[in-house]
């Protein structure tokens, strides 16, 4: 289907529109991107503008405000969603994109507000950003020396209550660079297929086809991709060499290290990253069985199977707290739901959707999910629990509390089964972490449980 282009102003209208529906619906703002540039078939510059003043807005929402606060005479939050989110697009178009003209960052929001709302609300929009321009270089942040929570809440636009609990459990240091590195654009990586060819091989075609690659520092099929033409236009792609997947979720995907032959039961698979890499790792030898709640959502992994040439994966739709199955399991793959505090930066909109009784409602889910799946793994099988949660109460309790009711059971450091480069990523207590602002990576935890014989 050829794309069509589509102007900047039209871009920023559907920007507003999901912006609008984040707020007050909580929909996904990633899942939202997809739909709309699919529907509008944008071009990949039209989808690129469109991601970027959506993700902007969402990553530093409380810096805009804070700023928008200091020019508006009405509080932000007595205005519509509409209004509120045309004045974060005005702000972030003026503090967060050079490439724009400051007239046309203010210009070009104003018309926006005349095509959504009355005339009153154009003044308005007008004025706000009219007076933000003026006072641009005279703005004062907080200071971390006077009031670091203040200064990560409102610079580093994170909710209040999520810093203090990352101050309280890991420090001044590691917060300020967790917060920093949710703010950060996320590095495309990619995954080699190694049923079809090598990371070197992939990283040749990738260069040959005008990407700019490199390969990651820690798992070893992975690709860094720092610039591409449009992913899903590369021969590689549609080949089926490759998989996007982030290099911390590649290096979680190694603790489960199935062998050819063996049948593995992934029971969160869709949309298939880590199914597909089990059965890679298998030589697509054996059986992958890939659990989802939702149908349609397991068709992503037969789309993404059939393009990878894989031929071992079988999707089964039920719920991982309460399905049958017949007949055991070598390895079961618990990728479990969870807060998501570990990739902010990939999903910034859940700074403002998700809040401490997550946390709580989830660990009782995925301890519920972990004690059901267990039942399920043969003799000396493993169980590998993964999430990518910076939480504890998500992480190594649920672990604790599952071995303290499962005796048979035993923790098995994840040491043995890291590539050499990753085993910096191995905890003194065995498990595997990676944290948002060291090395670069996603925030994930990962814990092998070895059945007894």
């Amino acid at each position: 289907m050829n794309t069509m282009t589509i102007q900047p102003q039209p871009v920023r209208r559907l920007a507003l529109q999901i912006l609008t529906r984040v707020e007050t619906s909580g929909a996904f703002a990633d899942q939202l991107i997809a739909a709309v540039a699919s529907k509008h078939r944008l071009a990949p510059q039209a989808r690129g503008f469109l991601r970027e003043l959506t993700y902007g807005v969402l990553r530093w929402r409380n810096r805009l405000d804070w700023l928008l606060e200091r020019c508006s005479a009405r509080p932000l939050a007595l205005l519509d969603s509409s209004v509120r989110n045309l004045l974060r697009l005005g702000a972030y178009q003026l503090y967060g994109m050079e490439r724009i003209p400051r007239y046309a960052a203010v210009s070009e929001t104003v018309r926006l507000a005349k095509q959504v709302g009355h005339p009153g609300v154009a003044a308005y929009v007008n004025a706000v950003l009219r007076a933000l321009e003026r006072q641009r270089e005279a703005t004062a942040f907080p200071e971390a020396d006077d009031d670091l929570t203040a200064y990560l809440v409102v610079t580093q636009s994170h909710p209040a209550w999520l810093v203090e609990r990352w101050l309280g459990r890991y420090g001044p240091e590691q917060t300020v660079a967790m917060c920093q590195a949710n703010n950060e654009r996320p590095p495309l990586v990619v995954r080699a297929n190694r049923v079809r060819t090598t990371p070197e091989h992939l990283l040749a075609a990738l260069r040959a086809e005008g990407c700019e690659a490199e390969l990651c520092q820690f798992a070893p099929e992975g690709v860094l991709v720092s610039s591409h033409p449009g992913l899903d236009q590369l021969q590689c792609y549609r080949d089926g060499w490759l998989t996007v997947q982030d290099e911390a979720a590649i290096l979680a995907g190694h603790l489960l290290a199935p062998q050819p032959g063996e049948r593995v039961l992934d029971a969160c698979a869709a949309p298939g990253g880590k199914a597909t890499h089990a059965a890679e790792q298998m030589q697509d030898r054996g059986e992958v069985l890939c659990l989802d709640r939702s149908g349609q959502r397991l068709q992503l992994v037969e789309a993404n199977a059939r393009r990878l040439g894989l031929h071992s994966l079988r999707c089964l739709v039920g719920d991982a707290e309460r399905m049958a199955l017949e007949g055991g399991v070598d390895r079961v793959l618990v990728d479990a739901p969870c807060s998501g505090f570990g990739v902010l930066r990939r999903h910034p909109d859940a700074k403002w959707s998700k809040g401490p009784e997550l946390i709580e409602a989830m660990a009782r889910q995925q301890g519920a999910m972990l004690g059901h799946l267990s039942r399920f793994v043969k003799s000396r099988g493993l169980l590998v629990y993964i999430t990518c949660s910076t939480e504890s109460e998500e992480n190594q309790q649920i672990v604790e509390a599952f071995l303290a009711r499962h005796g048979d059971f035993a923790l098995e450091s994840v040491a043995s089964c890291l590539p050499a480069a990753a085993r910096i990523f191995a905890q003194r207590g065995g498990w595997f972490q990676t944290w948002p602002g060291r090395d670069g990576l996603d925030g994930f935890f990962g814990a092998r449980l070895r059945r007894r014989g």
